[in-house]
This record gives C-alpha cells, structure tokens and sequence, in this order.
C-alpha cells in the first residue's frame, strides 16, 4: 500500500510537469498572434491615413486648377482663333519656295545621294543643279481697292523683284486647315497665264507655312517670311 502511494505521487509529479511544460509553450504563440494583430492593425491603419491624405491631396489640385480656370474665364479676354484666310492675308508677308520642304527637294536629296556615295560636294552640286530646274515663283496676297483681293505671285533675284502673276481672287471654302482662292478674272502679271487656274488650294498646316499640290511637281511648300514690298509691274520677269 506504502509503494502504491509513491509511484502514485510520482505519476501525479509528472502529469503536473507535462502541464506546465504545455502551458509554457501555449503562451509565447499566443504573444506571437496578438502581436501579428497588433501589426496588421497599425498597417490598415497608415494605408487609411495614406489613402487620406493622397485625396486631399488630389482635392487639393482639382480645387486650384479650378481656381486658375475661373481667374483665366474673369479676365474677360475671349481666345483668338485665327484661320486659314488670316494667315494668307497678314500684312507684309511673303510664301516663299522651299526646295527642301517640297516634294521635288526630298526626290532630289534620295537621287543625289545615291549618285554622289558619300562624296558631299558632289552631292551639294548636285541638289544645286536639281534646284535649278525647278522654278516656282513666291507668293504674296494684296488688297487692292475696296475690298479686292490680288494673288501675286513673284521672283526674285538679287534686289530685283518680278511680278510674273498679278491675278484678282475670291477666297472660297474654307476649314480649319485649309481655304480655296478662286481666280476671278485675267492675268495682269508680267509672265501671264494664257490660262490660268479656276482655283487653288492651299493647305495651312500652321502659322508659317502654306502648302499647294500641283499636278506635275506634286506637294509644294511654302515658307512666310516678313518682307516689306511695293507693287511693280513694270519689269519682266527674269528666266
């Protein structure tokens, strides 16, 4: 009876160890988990605090774009849009030929260069010679009397200008980017057209250039320039 109750006083020792021993381990897993929660609530809580402040922030851009477009609206200024026809008509300002820009300029450049092999004289001699060919007169759009119009058309060499074309006009049809001058009576230029054009249209892609499709040399391009001229006819043009 005496050895019963030892052995049982031992077991009962180490059951009580055991307990202990789980209830040791239990505890820093729980520690682990509060503290992943604790976590997971201070992130949620900085990503709404984050989230926060970039709408305020974006609220507060909106809101002064908004302010900006009402000082803009209260100047009171309307835009200005300017057409085709205003850029044509702009005081002193000639349409002058670009070789380069044109359709003739870029098939001569690719032909030069496959000809001249890298040698660059030889190539700036040949797109000189190929210029040379090609002769298309500036453009330059005066108001006659009242309220006329006149398409000159002119060459220049040197200080010498030639009005080959003096033809009365209409301005047409026109778009945002585009305005057709209608030709409304004879030639009166010093190289005249027995038969000149009905009409023209030219393309106005911006505020410095014009563009014109003739049928043999193709796109055309014309560069504004700022020239002060006069209105003679009394010279003849220069071949």
């Amino acid at each position: 009876m005496k050895q019963l109750t030892v052995r049982t006083t031992v077991s009962l020792f180490v059951v009580a160890l055991a307990l202990a021993a789980c209830g040791g381990s239990s505890q820093p897993a729980e520690d682990a988990a509060s503290k992943a929660s604790d976590k997971a609530a201070g992130d949620g809580k900085a990503a709404d605090e984050k989230g926060k402040a970039s709408d305020a922030s974006a609220e507060k851009k909106e809101a002064k774009a908004e302010k900006k477009e009402e000082k803009a609206s209260d100047t009171g200024m309307p835009k200005v849009v300017r057409k085709p026809k205003d850029y044509l008509t702009a005081s002193d300002i000639v349409f002058k030929f670009s070789f380069k820009e044109s359709e003739v300029g870029a098939k001569a450049e690719k032909d030069c260069d496959e000809k001249a092999k890298g040698d660059n004289k030889k190539m700036a001699d040949c797109i000189s010679a190929a210029q040379k060919k090609v002769l298309v007169d500036d453009y330059h759009f005066k108001q006659g009397d009242g309220e006329s119009w006149f398409l000159l058309a002119m060459r220049t060499k040197g200080s010498q200008i030639s009005w080959t074309h003096r033809l009365p006009i209409e301005f047409g049809k026109e778009t945002d980017k585009t305005i057709v001058v209608k030709i409304t009576g004879p030639d009166k230029g010093q190289a005249p057209w027995k038969h000149p054009p009905s009409e023209i249209t030219f393309e106005v892609p911006n505020e410095y250039q014009i563009i014109q499709k003739d049928p043999e040399l193709g796109k055309l391009v014309f560069e504004a320039k700022i020239s002060t001229l006069g209105d003679g006819t009394n010279k003849k043009p220069e071949r």
